[in-house]
């Protein structure tokens, strides 16, 4: 059909598209008739931009007063229809009709299952003035919000140039997890909007790109805006409910990172009604029960019984009066508890990691727990093969030095990478949302056990012949006699010797 000049307007009923697409959008997957009717026989010819079942255009011949077609709902997020009518002949007249703009009920989660497990909530009207009010997330970091029908536009604000994530969360408290049931996060990185399902403590990956999203970077400020609908038919995704608090956690990167990075402090969670954007602060997440056997073996190791052992032997061993190699056993036992201590707070530690970040864990903490158990460990294999040291006048062989330097050298390193390490995994906790129970609780324990042997070591240099050393070697016991426990080979007349 030529096209002649047309009216300079769409005339009414001269042209005019319908369909049977509900108004809350359409399903992927479903046909719908598209209609072109006027009031007078016309030749038309409609066009798509998600095309019909013979192509993006669809041409009818003879003049007709109304036209059906079958059109094939698609995953895209939108499209819009285009038509024209023309009377041809003597007339040679020609009518635009409004164009017709459809929206895929959620261009996000793909076909909408029949039926939907979660109905989509009743809409409830938004006050006129909740539309213009900001929430202030975190500082310099703000989000508004606003319901129309069964959708909701969201945007973030940040006042950095970085990357900035926004999540609905299936638990009630701060987790990044969901407390492992699954947070519903949207982020805004490189330029482009993706949303992820995140069920670890690890950077998601694999998002799926928001369709009609946005991620910009203006005068120094990041801006993310995408619209969702408010029912959440997945399984992997959470419905929001206006009228009803729910818990959101929210996170930025510093200024210039644009790429995900880790955010350190800077996130949070609040529990927010998106009806009126009313907020109160979220709670903080309670300690697993394998989080607090993980805090209590290695506190009681690390933070207690090897550097006792460690000070102990260092502090002791001069003591006068005390039975051949009481020092020795005393540093012995002690060590071995601890060793086994710290293998079973270890084992809590590869579990928690397993059942919470997803096998991962790039922490400080995690790094120096490392190196420390790797080294406590082979503390007593070494000292099984340890040179017997010199006897009286004679000089050190270059095994006995060397094992002395390795052995001795080892174990320091260890004892303060260790309590340093105690130290950094209560921090953590704060750092991981945890609340003020469980952080109390290892506080406590880390001060139980770090306070009193630090003590022990200022006043032993202070006062070397001091009674509490005297006491735990016994010191003025005579030569012959056997402390509790010991052996006959373990007498104070053999066991010098040993060390």
């Amino acid at each position: 059909m030529d096209i002649p000049t047309h009216e300079p307007a769409p005339t009414g009923d001269n042209c005019k598209i319908t369909t049977n697409i509900p108004g809350t959008g359409y399903t992927s997957g479903k046909s719908y008739k598209v209609t072109i009717t006027s009031t007078l026989a016309l030749g038309r010819k409609m066009a798509c931009n998600r095309p019909f079942p013979t192509g993006h255009v669809v041409d009818w011949g003879g003049k007709v007063t109304s036209t059906v077609d079958d059109w094939m709902a698609p995953t895209d997020a939108s499209a819009t229809f285009h038509a024209l009518c023309g009377s041809g002949g003597s007339t040679d007249k020609m009518w635009v009709a409004d164009a017709v703009t459809v929206s895929n009920i959620d261009p996000n989660e793909g076909p909408a299952p029949t039926p939907a497990p979660t109905p989509a909530p009743t809409p409830v009207p938004k006050p006129a003035a909740a539309a213009s009010e900001s929430l202030t997330l975190l500082p310099g970091m703000t989000l508004n919000a606003k319901v129309e029908g069964n959708d909701i536009d969201i945007t973030l604000v940040s006042n950095r140039n970085t990357w900035i994530g926004l999540g609905f969360s299936s638990a009630n408290s701060i987790s990044m997890s969901g407390d492992g049931k699954g947070v519903d996060t949207y982020a805004c990185t490189n330029g482009a909007v993706n949303r992820y399902w995140m069920t670890s403590l690890v950077q998601p990956t694999s998002g799926v790109a928001v369709a009609g999203s946005s991620c910009s970077h203006v005068s120094g400020k990041t801006i993310m805006k995408f619209r969702r609908t408010l029912a959440g038919r997945r399984l992997s995704s959470v419905a929001i409910t206006p009228g009803t608090g729910q818990t959101v956690i929210y996170a930025q990167g510093t200024d210039g990172d644009t790429a995900w990075k880790y955010h350190g402090g800077d996130k949070g969670g609040k529990v927010i009604d998106f009806l009126t954007m009313s907020a109160s602060e979220a709670e903080k997440k309670s300690g697993e029960l394998v989080l607090y056997l993980h805090l209590i073996c290695m506190t009681l190791s690390w933070g207690c019984l090897l550097p006792w052992g460690v000070a102990l032997a260092n502090r002791t061993r001069n003591i006068s009066g005390q039975p051949k190699g009481a020092w020795f056993r005393l540093h012995r036992n002690m060590q071995i508890v601890g060793w086994v201590v710290q293998l079973i707070g270890f084992g809590m530690a590869v579990w928690h990691v397993v059942e919470n970040a997803g096998g991962k864990s790039e922490t400080g903490h995690a790094y120096i727990g490392l190196v420390v158990v790797a080294i406590g460990t082979m503390q007593p294999f070494n000292a099984a093969m340890r040179p017997h040291p010199p006897e009286a006048g004679e000089a050190k062989s270059a095994k006995r030095l060397l094992f002395e330097i390795a052995h001795k050298g080892g174990g320091y390193v260890a004892i303060v990478l260790g309590l340093l390490n105690v130290v950094l995994g209560v921090m953590l906790l704060g750092d991981k949302n945890y609340n003020t129970t469980t952080i109390v609780f290892a506080l406590t324990l880390c001060l139980l056990g770090a306070v009193p042997v630090i003590g022990y070591v200022i006043t032993a240099i202070v006062l070397p012949d001091n009674k509490f050393s005297r006491m735990c070697v016994g010191a003025g016991v005579s030569a012959g006699m056997k402390l509790p426990g010991m052996s006959e080979l373990e007498s104070p007349t053999e066991l010098g010797k040993g060390t």
